[in-house]
């Protein structure tokens, strides 16, 4: 037998994965996970890593092959653990969720956040409720629903710090910074903003949630906004990050995705070819 112990290979092959994607290396990351589904599958459905994949995929512009991922999910049997009304489920809903809001898609994306909500206080855990109120708010935003979005990330932000979850928290003030710069509201902005430069130099956050390329890149803007010094370093930083993960998608056409579906990233490389011809 080529693995004569399929869990521990399995494990070896999945940490390896997650190791990769917290360092942005999505080529290695993808390529590790696969091999963990070609191992578990030898015994049982390898679910977890169905969604594992997703969300690799969704953070690094390939949405219609995260999405292929995420549907391979099997919720029918009531007997797997990912059935509706799960954890594993409200999971896979928040990933929905978190999906859409990057594939700008935002009504889908406030659905499978409302379905992930409602079960996540069912099932009393509050990290999962706060994933699912954040991701329902990044929907809120990009509708311009301004009130009820600002609500829901600011809950999301206050149950991430109580949960001591520093890298969703800096999802969540990428957000709450982005909503604030739409709404010009300077206070804010520069709160929110600082919070936001203190978690990034925190040593605390890897690349698996926190997605640190859009963080920077609402440091530059908040920053830009209030003429504040730190904007061009904000604005290295954000490339220097963008540059390290492209040289880690061995994929031409994973590349572009990556540059080209993220908005945030198409942006950074408009800014970062304007700064360049301004010098």
């Amino acid at each position: 037998h080529e693995y004569p112990d399929i869990y521990l290979s399995a494990t070896y092959y999945g940490y390896y994965g997650e190791m990769c994607h917290a360092q942005g290396y999505f080529s290695e990351a993808l390529a590790n996970y696969q091999r963990t589904i070609e191992i578990m599958a030898q015994q049982r459905s390898p679910t977890h890593h169905y969604h594992t994949i997703g969300k690799l995929l969704w953070q690094s512009g390939r949405f219609e092959l995260a999405k292929e991922y995420l549907e391979r999910v099997n919720i029918s049997n009531q007997n797997d653990y990912c059935h509706p009304g799960s954890f594993w489920h409200t999971i896979l809903l928040i990933e929905f969720a978190n999906l859409y809001v990057a594939w700008e898609s935002p009504e889908q994306a406030l659905f499978y956040s409302q379905v992930a909500e409602v079960q996540a206080k069912k099932l009393g855990l509050r990290i999962l409720l706060a994933r699912a109120i954040n991701a329902k708010g990044a929907a809120q935003r990009q509708l311009a629903q301004w009130e009820p979005a600002k609500d829901n990330l600011t809950q999301a932000l206050h149950l991430f710090r109580e949960e001591s979850a520093p890298d969703f928290e800096c999802a969540a003030l990428t957000q709450l910074v982005q909503l604030h710069l739409s709404l010009e509201d300077i206070a804010e902005i520069h709160t929110y903003s600082e919070a936001l430069w203190q978690l990034l130099h925190s040593d605390k956050l890897d690349g698996t949630n926190a997605e640190p390329i859009k963080a920077w890149w609402a440091c530059y803007r908040a920053f830009q906004s209030l003429d504040n010094a730190r904007a061009e370093v904000a604005l290295q930083r954000a490339n220097e990050l963008l540059q390290n993960q492209l040289d880690h998608i061995h994929d031409e056409a994973w590349k572009n995705d990556f540059v080209t579906q993220i908005v945030e990233h198409r942006m950074l490389r408009s800014a970062q070819a304007a700064y360049r011809q301004a010098i």
